[in-house]
């Protein structure tokens, strides 16, 4: 009868994985281009904050541009530059929304296509479009491009292998560069007493979270480390009960950083690249049921015994609470984190070989299709896997810099070579800590005299008001606010975009004031703009009238007077300011820019809200009417 897996909570057979992989990525797709979509008049435009106009005037070869795909559209439909990338993130929409709902969609080609396309946006998107979560959707699109390209057939389980191994790279580095850093709220456990506080955009649970007990909070940071630099390896081992306990754990800690921080689709992704963990099958069970659970047991004893020796958790019976100490030095650190990386790449190697050649013989031996077709499939999948497994071993171990050394040349080289493209990428999420002294905001006033009043501008989902509650906008991710966040940290002079915001600001630019979607102060446009930096804390139970408290800090930014000469100059010679006028004659341009008049008037979240929800009711409409006889469900022909 051959191996007929055990049933068991929480398990998937590997078609079911793959499927709910590509139809996930492609919900991610549609979130991010929705998201991108609706900004870009405000962030691109030809009257935003960085236009996208002069990367676009680029008068050589397309094939020499690093977005050709983009370019392409601007020169050969003769579109205005902004409304080019509008046409890019429509076609991301469209192809998106059609993967995720049509299963008979699902083609390599569209995947390449949804992740070229975001490859492109984001290489003209500037330090908007440079977080880690872009990288690693841009990752894992080509991870699903070729998982796609599979037939489904034990091959799938080759590009299944591969998104593990992503997790458990991103997990594992994410965690030892904390430590890594030297970062001290690291070190003394301190990370998250202040992360619900100074966290780029807070939801209203994360004042809930930021008011536990100082006990329960250093806890987490322990068990952050836990969860991010222990359980990686389960990624894995194939032992089906281990790697079910490990995927509840991930999910949870990213369930719980969706309630209390707005980090748009990054979370989402990440639990989406767990589920391989739940696949079933003999060449992800290699044991018994008992044996599995034993030794899961035993891998889970051991591990959680290292830990707690290592960080010193220690049970407080009458002080009712857990403590938790770092007990061991740098040295010791970077001893165990080399040995560590060499056992994570070793099994690793190990476990890609095993995974491919099992899938290589079931796949020849039980699958009915012609010999010439399973040739085929086999030299694709060993063609593609390999060498996208080999070179993403270089970005991993850069976490060490001899592992790193000891990596033949001639593949680093050629990491370096294709590095531009992202498809393999190296990961360190959250390194240090901000905000030890208070959480930085850079407050922007406006007035009609220099001597005021000053009255304050209001941002979409950024703190400023202190008896303003904190909202959720994720998955989708208002990213001037959140660049706003970074500007705090350093000086205006290094953010040439928040010099931008300040000069259209005075000129009532409404394309920008959009990206706030608030109503604001001032009954005439303000002449002067000048900035301040407060600490921001949140307040406690006890007094919570307002939600947060602040104290000024110092000027972050003196005074501008409208259309200061400096400040023109200096915008023009950046590239963010545009004396070139563009013709809007053409008509697929002015249906672009009507389409797009239609979707400002909506409510930035609600716009990513709405398109995720249509997609989902289409989806569960599927699904139930596969379930629910007689047509009850079914759509009326139209």
């Amino acid at each position: 009868m051959g191996y007929q897996p055990p049933p068991s909570f929480l398990s998937c057979d590997r078609l079911t994985v793959k499927h709910i992989l590509l139809c996930s990525q492609s919900l991610i797709f549609l979130i991010a281009f929705s998201s991108l979509y609706w900004q870009i008049p405000g962030l691109y435009g030809e009257n935003g904050l960085i236009p996208v106009a002069p990367k676009l005037d680029f008068d050589g070869p397309i094939w020499e541009c690093s977005f050709p795909i983009l370019l392409s559209i601007y020169r050969y439909l003769n579109l205005v530059p902004s409304r080019a990338l509008q046409l890019l993130c429509l076609i991301g929409i469209v192809l998106s929304f059609i993967t995720a709902c049509k299963r008979q969609s699902r083609s390599p080609i569209i995947y390449l296509i949804l992740t070229l396309l975001y490859l492109n946006a984001q290489k003209v998107g500037g330090i908007f479009l440079w977080y880690q979560w872009d990288t690693l959707l841009i990752e894992t699109g080509f991870h699903m491009t070729f998982l796609a390209a599979l037939p489904d057939s034990a091959l799938d389980s080759i590009g299944i292998f591969l998104v593990n191994w992503l997790m458990c790279r991103l997990m594992f580095a994410s965690g030892v560069v904390k430590l890594q850093s030297n970062c001290p709220a690291w070190w003394s456990l301190t990370a998250v007493v202040i992360h619900y506080e100074s966290q780029c955009v807070p939801t209203p649970f994360a004042w809930y979270f930021h008011n536990m007990p100082v006990w329960f909070k250093r806890l987490s940071t322990s068990l952050t480390f836990y969860i991010e630099i222990y359980q990686p390896l389960a990624f894995l081992l194939p032992i089906s009960c281990l790697k079910k306990f490990v995927f509840l754990q991930q999910a949870l800690l990213m369930v719980l950083i969706i309630l209390s921080g707005n980090y748009n689709f990054f979370n989402i992704l990440i639990i989406v690249i767990c589920i391989p963990m739940l696949e079933r099958g003999r060449h992800v069970e290699w044991f018994s049921s008992r044996t599995d659970m034993f030794l899961s047991l035993i891998i889970g004893i051991v591990l959680t015994a290292h830990y707690m020796y290592w960080f010193d958790v220690k049970l407080d019976i009458f002080g009712l609470q857990v403590t938790t100490e770092i007990a061991f030095n740098r040295q010791q650190l970077d001893a165990i984190v080399t040995k560590t990386t060499y056992f994570v790449v070793c099994l690793g190697i190990f476990m890609f070989v095993v995974t491919v050649t099992y899938a290589i013989y079931n796949y020849w031996t039980t699958d009915p299709a012609s010999r010439s077709r399973k040739l085929f499939y086999c030299l694709l999948a060993v063609g593609v896997a390999t060498p996208l497994f080999t070179i993403s071993i270089v970005p991993f171990v850069v976490i060490d810099r001899e592992v790193h050394d000891s990596i033949p040349e001639t593949l680093r080289n050629f990491y370096y070579r294709i590095d531009p493209y992202q498809i393999v990428n190296p990961y360190g999420l959250f390194r240090t800590m901000t905000g030890l002294n208070g959480r930085p905001e850079v407050i922007v006033e406006g007035a009609a005299d220099p001597n005021g009043p000053w009255k304050e501008f209001s941002f979409y989902s950024k703190p400023g008001n202190v008896s303003q509650a904190p909202i959720f906008v994720l998955p989708h991710q208002p990213r001037l606010d959140w660049q706003l966040w970074f500007a705090a940290l350093g000086s205006y002079r290094y953010n040439p975009f928040f010099l931008s915001l300040t000069y259209h600001l005075m000129e009532d630019t409404p394309e920008v004031l959009r990206l706030m979607s608030r109503p604001q102060p001032f009954k005439e446009t303000p002449r002067y703009i000048r900035a301040q930096l407060y600490h921001y804390h949140y307040t406690t139970p006890g007094e919570k009238v307002d939600w947060w408290t602040r104290e000024l800090q110092y000027e972050y930014m003196p005074t501008f007077p409208k259309r200061d000469e400096v400040l023109v100059d200096y915008l023009k010679r950046s590239g963010l300011l545009l004396t070139k006028e563009y013709d809007t004659t053409n008509i697929l341009d002015l249906l672009l820019l009507r389409l797009h008049s239609f979707v400002y008037a909506i409510d930035q979240a609600i716009f990513v809200w709405g398109m995720v929800t249509s997609c989902l009711i289409i989806i569960a409409h599927k699904f139930l009417s596969s379930f629910i006889p007689f047509g009850l469900f079914s759509l009326p022909n139209v």
